[in-house]
């Protein structure tokens, strides 16, 4: 009876995390998405004199031994390359450097009442993709480019298979090869163009900056697409024998509004605050990605 009422918990969870930068949230998703034998975590053990701290921890523990399953991650950095793939290697190239051109405006603008440039003034000066990865990009783009009519038609012309290998290995590794090129420059340089990105998405429903598009519906674009891919994923699993649950992470989630948006699409959607203390986000944040302690102080005020 207990299994069957829990049974659709087991089956099927989305867990969002939330968090400023350095907080941690790429590694929590990053432990979900392991089994349990790579956590390599100590087995917890009690006896008659431990205490009832000690006693809730075993059952924790036990039941997390038991009943642990590994989470699939859906990165919202990897859905904002999605909707860069939207546009050729030499095209982006363009947007950047026109990005380029607007931030330098913004920085020389005295103005306080230019909304846009208030924005743009946050950011550092934006560097383009080396040609390096000219060739994995473009077939990236091949593959993608089409890919927001099928977000309109929920992908239904994409079969579960072809879509699972889709965002499961191909957009991830083209994903990952934008991000370290950019990281090569600098971490923040990376940062700022992929928060530059996110922001427009949110705006305009699309990476450039476009006043003209700018509309309220817009703030749910990247919510919207991790639905469908949730849903889709989903059918994939449940097309399997035997079936696959799916438990799913979301790394990482910095809106309010998009919290609300799952939240009100799925009893099962969980929402998980990842803190840590300034001095430990400040001091990781320094020393892994090479970031000034005043990039940092900016980063946070924004947040």
């Amino acid at each position: 009876m207990i299994d069957t009422i829990y049974e659709n918990r087991k089956n099927f969870i989305i867990i969002g995390l939330t968090g400023r930068i350095g907080s941690g949230c790429t590694t929590t998703a990053e432990f979900m998405s392991k089994n349990k034998e790579e956590h390599n975590l100590k087995r917890i053990c009690i006896n008659d004199n431990s205490t009832d701290k000690d006693r809730k921890k075993y059952i924790i523990d036990t039941y997390y031994r038991k009943n642990w399953e590994k989470f699939q991650i859906i990165r919202a950095s990897d859905i904002i390359t999605l909707f860069i793939l939207k546009y050729d290697f030499d095209e982006l190239n363009k947007i950047l450097k026109e990005f380029n051109e607007k931030v330098k405006e913004a920085k020389n603008s005295t103005s306080d009442e230019e909304q846009l440039f208030n924005r743009l003034k946050f950011y550092s000066e934006i560097i383009i993709l080396d040609n390096e990865i000219k060739d994995n990009y473009n077939i990236a783009h091949s593959k993608f480019k089409n890919i927001q009519n099928e977000l309109d038609l929920s992908f239904s012309t994409i079969t579960p298979e072809i879509f699972n290998e889709l965002f499961t290995e191909d957009l991830i590794q083209i994903s990952n090869k934008i991000k370290e090129t950019l990281w090569k420059k600098s971490y923040k340089n990376y940062t700022d163009i992929f928060q530059l990105f996110g922001d427009n998405i949110r705006l305009y429903g699309d990476i450039k900056l476009n006043e003209s598009m700018k509309n309220a519906n817009n703030i749910y674009s990247i919510s919207k697409c991790i639905n469908q891919i949730i849903k889709k994923i989903r059918a994939y699993n449940e097309s399997l024998i035997p079936k696959k649950p799916t438990l799913i992470v979301i790394d990482a989630i910095r809106n309010s509004l998009e919290s609300i948006y799952f939240k009100e699409r799925y009893s099962a959607f969980y929402l998980f605050a990842i803190n840590s203390n300034d001095e430990d986000i400040e001091d990781r944040l320094h020393q892994n990605s090479n970031m000034t302690r005043e990039d940092i102080r900016r980063q946070s005020n924004k947040e």
